[in-house]
């Protein structure tokens, strides 16, 4: 929880099960994964909530998982930019604020007073029809949805090859978590180069002779 009158506070790449915001201002929520799931059920809470009067915060790149509950709650006193997140569960309640570069599944929505655009909808919300593409299905949105095969927990919410969000975005980038400035960066990969392979040939060697080695480095920085 993060309470008035607390400002200009960030949490970024956390995981969690939710996140509350209550009466804080300019508030930032950045490249978190919320599981709104504690011990294998599925949390009460809104996985990321600003209320009570929660003013001039940001909420992008984020996972929200859950498929049950709100995905992310704006109360009618509050404010904030939801850009490049995506939202699995059935319903969202975003008020006051600007909508956009989103992915979700919601299949009922409250944007009252809010500007919503460049969002991809899987599910037949047609009064977003028009700024937004609606009921495009779940084949070929992410690499592991409906089916997460061996990807990881939030690998799988990468945007498949062929999904309509490639491109979508208001600034010509990508819809979903994993695009933008300040794009999702997946667990357990530091932000510095690391070796994550190593191999070689196996050959057994003598002194001052070569052995080949092939070495992969990745870096999410």
């Amino acid at each position: 929880n993060i309470n008035q009158p607390v400002k200009y506070v960030s949490a970024i790449r956390n995981h969690t099960n939710y996140i509350r915001i209550n009466g804080a201002d300019s508030i930032t929520v950045k490249g978190c994964f919320i599981s709104s799931y504690h011990n294998g059920s599925p949390y009460r809470y809104v996985a990321i909530d600003f209320k009570d009067t929660s003013k001039g915060s940001i909420c992008a790149n984020n996972i929200c998982a859950s498929e049950s509950g709100n995905g992310i709650l704006v109360d009618p006193n509050s404010d904030a930019l939801i850009q490049r997140n995506v939202i699995m569960s059935g319903a969202f309640n975003i008020q006051n604020s600007v909508i956009v570069d989103n992915i979700t599944k919601a299949t009922s929505a409250n944007t009252n007073n809010s500007t919503v655009t460049n969002n991809i909808f899987l599910n037949d919300l047609s009064q977003y029809a028009g700024n937004n593409q609606v009921n495009v299905g779940t084949t070929d949105i992410f690499v592991g949805y409906p089916t997460q095969g061996t990807y990881s927990f939030d690998k799988r919410w990468e945007l498949h090859p062929s999904s309509p969000a490639i491109g979508y975005a208001f600034d010509g980038g990508d819809c979903g978590a994993f695009d933008g400035d300040d794009a999702y960066k997946l667990s357990g990969i530091p932000q510095m180069p690391v070796i994550y392979e190593l191999t070689n040939t196996g050959a057994v060697i003598i002194e001052n002779d070569s052995l080949h080695v092939n070495i992969k480095i990745r870096s999410e920085n």
